[in-house]
């Protein structure tokens, strides 16, 4: 017998077996295994995997992943900018869970621009997308504060400080606390290598990662940081929390060139 199989009641994942065993190219296995791996919370990034794996090896691997339905690529619009929102999973997505996706990225007021060839369909059978799409645009143009001749559809110029306050509400309105949290987790991850190795293992670091999200919330600190500051105010918590760390355990001194007193 040359295949040990062990009995886990933690730190383990659960895969189908038909993806495992059906798909044919080996880095697409490895890709979708690792990514099972990973707690529900974590934010796909492809930067962060060419980061791990490689960018030839994650192309390729993602190439079969979506071409079978494990791997679904949906690129929306914010604003003025375009993101793409990635869903992985172990089985083959079908059309009703996609299109529950799409109507909450609708909800949450963005504009689906692509999908994976895979589900297209489900766009272009959409009877509310080309409308939604359509007033999105429309309404881009008109309250864009950065444009100096913006119009109300009275004709009266959009007051300022009305259109400040709309974009500061996006915290609450545009986006779901599920989707901030997922932004402020992504950030966490990004600055992982910077901060986690020699400090924490990866379960530590998964667990640190959660409490802090969760006092930010739990707090109501994140109304207070624009989407944009997310990643430089989780980096310089983290920096300070790494220090924390560090000075508790000797890593470093608490107070670096002081007079120790009690040895001179």
């Amino acid at each position: 017998m040359g295949i040990f199989k062990r009995k886990k009641t933690a730190q383990y994942a659960q895969i189908d077996n038909e993806a495992l065993q059906g798909l044919e190219d080996l880095k697409a296995v490895g890709l979708l295994a690792h990514l099972m791996s990973l707690p529900e919370s974590w934010a796909v990034k492809k930067m962060h995997l060419y980061r791990t794996f490689g960018r030839a090896a994650v192309t390729n691997a993602v190439q079969e992943l979506e071409t079978k339905g494990y791997w679904v690529d949906i690129t929306y619009r914010d604003g003025n900018k375009n993101f793409h929102c990635y869903q992985v999973s172990d089985i083959v997505f079908s059309d009703k869970e996609i299109a529950a996706v799409l109507q909450e990225l609708r909800e949450q007021g963005y504009t689906t621009l692509a999908i994976s060839e895979r589900y297209a369909h489900l766009l272009h059978t959409d009877p509310k997308q080309p409308q939604e799409e359509a007033s999105s645009f429309a309404q881009l143009e008109v309250t864009d504060p950065r444009s100096s001749n913006a119009a109300a559809p009275d004709g009266q110029q959009i007051n300022k400080d009305e259109e400040t306050n709309r974009e500061e509400k996006k915290h609450d309105n545009a986006l779901t606390t599920s989707s901030l949290k997922a932004r402020w987790i992504d950030a966490c991850h990004q600055a992982y290598s910077d901060f986690a190795p020699a400090r924490w293992s990866k379960k530590q670091w998964h667990a640190l990662v959660d409490t802090y999200v969760t006092e930010v919330f739990e707090g109501k600190k994140y109304t207070r940081v624009p989407l944009q500051n997310i990643p430089s105010y989780v980096r310089a918590s983290l920096k300070n929390i790494a220090h924390k760390h560090d000075v508790k355990y000797g890593r470093i001194e608490l107070y670096p060139g002081r007079y120790n007193w009690l040895e001179g």
